[in-house]
């Protein structure tokens, strides 16, 4: 069946393609792996489904499709996975990829000084680990609560 799929024959389609069960893995992962083939404009409800496809099946995508399903769906739970493992990326890339991901994300290119609540979860603390020890952020405690803040540096 991959060997026929075309991203004309399934144009307007990816999205239900790629969350039916009914669909073998190997076609939504041709799907996935080409995306860029697959989904040519930013159509919001098939590259939600292509990131969550991939995270669910730990398939990775190239950066700038990573980057595009960010600016895309605004959610970071399709993302933050991929840019954890993208160890290699520098500071100023990454800040660019998660900036363009809704409040708080997008408050990393609001210039020095800015603060806001280090959002919950390992990967956010992965990612933004990195970004203080390059020197991008600061993370400092949250007052008298247990959380903490970041506060942009650069």
């Amino acid at each position: 069946m991959e060997s026929i799929l075309t991203p004309a024959l399934v144009s307007g389609f990816v999205a239900d393609l790629l969350a039916s069960p009914q669909v073998p893995h190997s076609v939504r992962e041709k799907v996935v792996n080409e995306l860029a083939m697959y989904v040519v404009d930013d159509n919001a409800e098939a590259l939600r489904a292509a990131g969550e496809y991939a995270r669910e099946m730990k398939i990775w995508l190239p950066l700038a499709e990573v980057q595009r399903i960010a600016r895309t769906t605004q959610n970071p739970e399709l993302i933050l996975s991929h840019l954890v493992r993208a160890r290699d990326m520098t500071p100023e890339s990454l800040i660019e990829s998660l900036a363009l991901l809704a409040s708080p994300y997008n408050t990393l290119t609001s210039g020095p000084g800015v603060e806001f609540d280090l959002p919950s979860g390992s990967s956010n603390n992965t990612l933004f680990e990195r970004l203080a020890t390059s020197g991008k952020v600061e993370i400092v405690k949250n007052g008298w609560g247990s959380g903490k803040k970041v506060r942009n540096l650069a």
